[in-house]
């Protein structure tokens, strides 16, 4: 009788074997595959990050481009302002008093003037501040 249950004892290990390997397998398959949609996932953010930031990025804009960027972007991120009086106006969302309308930005901007538009990043390279500030003649029309 001991040698059947040895036997058993055995071919029930194999069945086991059978069994766990291949949802081991499985389970190894899934995870490699999660961490490549996770790394494209990052890629796809990164992409339309540099597309929607580009045009910001250390290139001279139109007044009503920093209109579009205020009113589209609504605070995050921030968008800062230096208006050709030498003040500055900043539309974020830690700034309550912050009007979001068409009219009262254009007021504020000079139109017939060239801005020249850079990013503020942090240190994820993540942006968090879209700059503007008036040529200081370097820039032509």
């Amino acid at each position: 009788m001991p040698v059947i249950e040895w036997l058993m004892t055995g071919v029930n290990a194999v069945l086991e074997a059978a069994i766990l390997i291949p949802i081991i397998s499985i389970m190894s398959v899934v995870l490699m595959m999660n961490s490549v949609q996770a790394r494209d996932k990052a890629i796809n953010a990164d992409m339309r990050d540099y597309t929607a930031f580009n045009q910001y990025d250390e290139t001279h804009v139109y007044p009503q481009d920093i209109t579009a960027a205020i009113l589209s972007y609504r605070g995050f991120p921030s968008v800062k302002v230096t208006l050709t009086n030498g003040t500055s106006a900043v539309w974020s969302t830690g700034n309550s008093a912050t009007d979001y309308k068409a009219a009262s930005v254009n007021a504020l901007l000079n139109q017939n003037t060239l801005y020249d538009s850079d990013l503020e990043r942090n240190a994820n390279g993540e942006v968090v501040s879209v700059i503007f500030k008036p040529c200081n003649g370097s820039c032509g029309r």
